[in-house]
């Protein structure tokens, strides 16, 4: 006679406590991969600007050395509404510039059309069906200031003229204004004049 002992089942399920910390685990790994992408993402917009910025430097300088002169600015000083006599905050980089860097001949500016940095179509923003300009990776333009009295120096006045970085030995500034498209809290900023 054969007695028959009962077996224990075998598990083949997940209890709710098991499934729920399951899932806790999965969305703490997914959200340490979005912060990853974040900061990775924000090295790439860094990382771009500051290449952006070095190309732009050389056409400005690469012009002067073609022409002998600095062109002159294409779009007024973003001077914030005050006196363009008081305040000036740079030149945005706008589409005259650009075309001009990339070989059109702007207001006579470019006569022989050489092309000395070839901006993305791409990057130009536009508001409105109004073009603004070259647009750093945050989607604000550009600025540069030039030596235009020849004097060795440039002069980089950020926001409502707080902050004035007076920049020697080279012939123009070109910078980002960063995340935040506001040059007045430079630690974010990205210049051509100091290493990041």
């Amino acid at each position: 006679m054969s007695s028959s002992v009962p077996r224990s089942s075998s598990r083949s399920a997940f209890s709710l406590i098991e499934l729920l910390v399951v899932i806790a685990i999965i969305l703490i790994l997914v959200g340490l991969v979005f912060v990853m992408i974040g900061k990775v993402q924000g090295m790439a917009n860094r990382a771009r600007a500051k290449s952006d910025i070095k190309q732009l430097e050389k056409a400005f300088v690469a012009y002067h050395d073609e022409y002998g002169d600095w062109p002159y600015p294409l779009i007024g000083y973003d001077n914030n509404g005050e006196s363009m006599e008081t305040v000036h905050t740079g030149i945005q980089l706008g589409e005259n510039a650009a075309h001009l860097l990339s070989g059109v001949n702007v207001d006579d500016l470019n006569p022989r059309e050489i092309i000395f940095f070839d901006v993305p179509r791409n990057r130009i923003r536009r508001d409105n069906d109004n073009t603004v300009g070259f647009v750093d990776p945050w989607n604000y333009c550009y600025k540069y200031m030039m030596d235009f009295n020849d004097d060795g120096e440039v002069e980089a006045r950020f926001t409502s003229g707080l902050s004035t970085n007076i920049v020697s030995g080279i012939g123009v500034a070109v910078w980002s204004q960063g995340p935040d498209g506001d040059d007045q809290f430079e630690s974010d900023n990205i210049t051509s004049w100091k290493s990041q």
